[in-house]
């Protein structure tokens, strides 16, 4: 089982280290490893060895990944995971302590304590109010990003200004859609043909934006 935490922000890496949670999550394997869409996009790095080695010796398996993000297309966390399962943060660290898909989190063990006792996930799901403590004490501190640009090379880059961005039809990396400017002046669009009608379930939004 591999386990990775790519937060939207910095300012969510430091809520979890200032409400004490951070060490515990690194503790079970849930270390920040980048922002934003980090997993999701298969940037997360390669799988355990153990699991590398798992899916060689058995062609029929399947890979499996629980997520907290929004794209649980096959292959899309790793090429050799194809079943992938959005979940809410809680229920992603449950999957990553039960180590298995294959059971029912509401009910069933996810493992032991130190004292070898049984631990559901009632015995680790936080009591009603303990969130909204915490997101109650978080209005008083301080904003983590307040100090992330206040170098000054970051200041002194050049940069447009106005309400609409100036593209620079010589720029290799962004470029203009030349769909607005192909299109003929007009409410409507007549004429328009399907280009690609695909199923769901195997072709994703990037697959079919190039």
């Amino acid at each position: 089982m591999k386990a990775s935490l790519a937060p939207g922000s910095r300012a969510m890496t430091d809520l979890l280290a200032r409400a004490d949670l951070l060490p515990s999550l690194e503790e079970i394997g849930f270390a920040t490893l980048g922002y934003g869409c980090t997993s999701c996009v298969g940037n997360s790095g390669e799988l355990t060895t153990a699991a590398e080695d798992l899916l060689a010796r058995h062609p029929g398996m399947t890979g499996a990944a629980v997520l907290s993000g929004n794209r649980n297309f096959a292959n899309r966390i790793h090429v050799k995971v194809s079943a992938n399962y959005l979940a809410s943060p809680p229920l992603v660290v449950a999957a990553a302590l039960a180590g298995s898909v294959a059971l029912d989190l509401s009910s069933d063990v996810l493992g032991v304590d130190m004292q070898g006792r049984e631990v559901r996930l009632a015995d680790i799901w936080p009591a009603p109010g303990d969130a909204e403590a915490i997101l109650a004490a978080s209005k008083d501190w301080p904003d983590p990003a307040a100090g992330l640009f206040v170098d000054r090379r970051w200041s002194e880059l050049p940069a447009h200004r106005g309400q609409r961005f100036a593209w620079d039809e010589s720029s290799l990396t962004i470029r203009g859609p030349p769909l607005s400017t192909r299109l003929p002046p007009g409410p409507s669009c007549h004429y328009a043909m399907l280009l690609c009608c695909c199923g769901w379930e195997t072709v994703s939004r990037p697959i079919t934006s190039p």
